[in-house]
């Protein structure tokens, strides 16, 4: 896990929850973050080459206005949640490619010519990995079982080079492999007591008690990472003028 930039509020490698009520903003502030790849770095985007938004919903307003920002840099794509463990499974095999044999870069056989195709990796120089971001939108139903395929495949074998987002509308159901592996919070307004001592059995510690939640609207959130110790508070408008 590694710091991208000051001003992105995520690392490389790491899984990165996001809580919230329906309409709280999870999925804009998540695409703000993610739009500064490019802002800051729109060459190479810090060799992020693609953003897999893997949910159930047929469609998303946010994201519909997010989405075009990305085409010309970051390849987004959508997936659905039954296909999530098979693109798992497939990028873990393309990058270990590409990892093993940095030359396949310059390779003329065709199936590594598709796979650097699959990456949209062409942009990046011998030796540097692609990168991708794997975006959950309401699919805690995907990680219940903490012996699944799936969680194995996220948690326990982080080889993929991927950074991962977890947008969730409740606490509930938060595994104890994703527990052991959550390297920040994006905590939105507006829940109960009772929601905040949910949160504070299924996640690392958090120091910041309720009192000080409590006074924050359901659009504001605070956010923690795990990994600097660190915290603040975000406001919508703040979000949304940055």
């Amino acid at each position: 896990v590694k710091e991208i930039h000051p001003l992105i509020r995520f690392k490389r490698n790491s899984v990165n929850l996001v809580i919230g009520r329906r309409g709280s903003g999870k999925t804009y502030w998540t695409m703000r973050e993610l739009l500064k790849l490019i802002e800051l770095d729109p060459t190479e985007c810090f060799n992020y080459t693609q953003i897999f938004y893997i949910t159930d919903k047929v469609s998303d307003d946010t994201v519909k206005i997010f989405e075009p920002l990305f085409s010309k840099h970051i390849t987004f794509k959508w997936v659905r949640t039954n296909q999530a463990l098979q693109l798992i499974n497939d990028l873990a095999c393309l990058k270990a490619t590409l990892y093993t044999d940095p030359e396949a870069l310059d390779s003329t056989n065709p199936d590594v010519i598709k796979c650097i195709r699959a990456l949209n990796a062409t942009h990046l120089d011998r030796n540097q990995v692609p990168h991708t971001i794997l975006m959950f939108d309401d699919c805690i139903g995907l990680f219940k079982k903490t012996d699944s395929d799936l969680s194995k495949k996220m948690f326990e074998n982080r080889q993929m080079r991927a950074t991962i987002f977890l947008l969730l509308q409740d606490v509930q159901g938060v595994s104890s492999s994703m527990k052991a592996n959550v390297n920040s919070l994006m905590l939105f307004g507006g829940f109960s007591r009772l929601k905040w001592n949910s949160l504070l059995y299924c996640l690392p510690p958090v120091h910041v008690n309720y009192w000080d939640y409590q006074c924050l609207k359901s659009t504001d959130a605070l956010y923690l990472d795990f990994e600097d110790d660190t915290d603040e508070v975000i406001s919508r408008r703040e979000s949304s003028e940055s």
